[in-house]
């Protein structure tokens, strides 16, 4: 963990502070934001963009506006930093809108994910048919493997002690009677680990947190990255992007590697494909597509939430 200075208290991860840096000193918010002079912000994320909701409001109630004019919303976040972090940042927005899909594994990283396998008897993480509320499970123990699977991810905090802010009442609770899950499992997902990470990648979805709260759940047209090729080059490298099937790529599309925006790209004219040109970076980044719909999300390599083998990653050399 690191002293969060830039935000006025608390200590943060590492991680969170690398992307916190990203989006500060990395893009053309700071900039914008002096441009426009808005008398109040909201300022909001899904899963990691919850974590540096909390990061980057409290920057800008140090540096640009006052707190009382900042509107945080965060949905699916995991933690950003220490107990310290947390309730310094409740102190500053004392309306923060947190809210967090009781069957959402992703939230509880990394403050409470050993309580999962842990209260498998009282609150099972996942309900199996003979539970009430039932569920379709299966259900992480202390001795199974996804209990242990679980419990191997949190000791990556390294002993570090994470927390929450204070969060809204949980959607999708099971004292609302009837909580929803994906009751069927693709065919792909055989094992219990395979249809545990299915059901973790459901509840987390940007949809199923638009459906708990009574939204509009974001069309099919959104895009979706299935393949990159080459996977790997120097800036300046020309990749084509694919989409799964059954899906396009419309006119309107753009690219990033990473946060840094492609080069150049070209959208096939039939939308089967995007033709980028890799800007200057290092490292391994996720290429993601954005047009009016949305965002592509991330394909992940481990663990792999979703039935689908798709891989959105480019590694940059030189």
């Amino acid at each position: 963990m690191l002293p969060f200075a830039a935000g006025g208290g608390g200590n943060i991860s590492q991680g969170a502070m690398e992307a916190f840096t990203d989006i500060i000193t990395g893009t053309e918010l700071m900039d914008t934001l002096r441009i426009f002079a808005p008398s109040e912000l909201y300022v909001t994320g899904h899963s990691l963009g919850g974590a540096l909701v909390t990061t980057v409001s409290l920057y800008l109630a140090q540096n640009f506006l006052a707190a009382k004019d900042i509107w945080p919303y965060t949905f699916a976040a995991p933690t950003a930093g220490d107990a310290a972090f947390a309730t310094w940042f409740y102190q500053q927005f004392l309306s923060a809108m947190c809210c967090y899909n009781y069957y959402d594994l992703v939230p509880n990283a990394w403050a409470t994910l050993t309580n999962i396998p842990a209260d498998h008897k009282t609150n099972p993480f996942y309900p199996n048919s003979s539970d009430k509320p039932a569920g379709p499970g299966p259900t992480a123990t202390p001795l199974n493997a996804i209990g242990i699977l679980i419990d191997s991810i949190a000791e990556n905090t390294n002993e570090n002690s994470y927390a929450q802010p204070a969060q809204q009442t949980a959607l999708n609770s099971p004292s609302d009677g009837t909580p929803i899950f994906l009751e069927t499992y693709p065919p792909g997902a055989k094992t219990d680990i395979e249809q545990f990470e299915v059901q973790v990648g459901y509840q987390h979805a940007n949809n199923t947190y638009l459906t708990l709260l009574s939204a509009t759940p974001l069309p099919d047209v959104a895009p979706v990255v299935a393949s990159v090729n080459p996977s790997s080059g120097p800036p300046g490298t020309v990749v084509t992007i694919s989409p799964p099937d059954g899906y396009s790529f419309s006119p309107d599309s753009v690219v990033d590697f990473g946060i840094v925006p492609a080069a150049a790209a070209t959208v096939a004219r039939d939308g089967s494909s995007i033709t980028a040109i890799a800007p200057f970076g290092v490292g391994t980044v996720d290429i993601r597509v954005t047009n009016i719909y949305g965002t592509s999300p991330v394909a992940p390599v481990y663990p792999n939430l979703t039935p689908y083998d798709y891989n959105d990653q480019f590694t940059f050399h030189q």
